[in-house]
């Protein structure tokens, strides 16, 4: 049964891997067999990345790349092909959570950066990738979403419910282009304890008392599913949206 899950010799690519959600992702991965291209805009924080997957017997490539940009996107699927011959899994994980505000206080500016850091850079990357894994006739893609992309939020943040929404809707329309040699899905975590989105306390109580498990999650519990969608053990499933909320939106 843990073969399912084994991605020894498996090429993935995950970006916004220098810290939280996207650094754990990395190393759960590699732990797996997967050989890990590590894209960033922090250099020095991908390297010591790549020092940590080395030491626990893994295999990293560190590739300094902003994925807003078209050539970056492409310079980083050619130097995972490069590297290892060929793109197995994308995790576009890269994004931003933008500042809290309602409508009147979010700016056309807010806007466009947003949708830009959290919906065009996973349309470059997936763009990048796609004649690859076409040729390969295999490939895989997981996308990070998010609980506000189902719900609108909590936080009044209608760009960065936008474009969790667009991701949703751009998995599915994904999914159907790669059948059926390739997959696409959806991970939307719910609040997640990371450096990006930490609570403040005032407000930490009101969160536990909507999430069932009455927690935060961790970055291992989004990786873990990464994991899973990356792996055969979730072979049949493409075009979905997997819930890792502790339980607030129960579909």
């Amino acid at each position: 049964m843990l073969e399912a899950f084994d991605l020894t010799g498996r090429v993935i690519i995950v970006t916004g891997a220098s810290r939280g959600i996207g650094r754990t992702t990395a190393e759960v991965l590699a732990a797996a067999g997967a050989n890990v291209v590590a894209a960033a805009r922090t250099e020095s924080a991908l390297d010591s990345l790549v020092k940590d997957i080395a030491g626990a017997g893994g295999t990293a490539l560190a590739v300094r790349a902003d994925v807003n940009v078209p050539e970056d996107t492409e310079m980083l699927a050619q130097r995972t092909i490069d590297a290892f011959g060929a793109v197995d899994v994308l995790v576009n994980n890269a994004g931003e959570s933008g500042r809290h505000g309602a409508m009147q206080e979010t700016s056309a500016a807010d806007w466009d950066d947003l949708m830009a850091n959290n919906l065009r850079s996973s349309f470059l990357c997936a763009k990048a990738v796609f004649p690859i894994m076409e040729r390969q006739q295999r490939g895989n893609v997981v996308n990070m979403a998010s609980i506000s992309g189902q719900n609108g939020g909590q936080s009044a943040r209608v760009h960065y419910a936008a474009s969790k929404g667009g991701m949703i809707a751009f998995t599915k329309a994904l999914a159907r282009q790669m059948a059926p040699w390739g997959r696409a899905n959806n991970i939307a975590p719910g609040q997640i304890d990371t450096g990006m989105s930490r609570i403040p306390e005032d407000r930490l109580r009101a969160v536990l008392d909507r999430t069932p498990l009455q927690r935060l999650g961790k970055s291992e519990d989004i990786a873990y599913g990464v994991l899973y969608l990356a792996s055969d053990a979730s072979g049949f499933i493409t075009g979905h949206t997997l819930d890792i909320n502790g339980g607030i939106i129960m579909d």
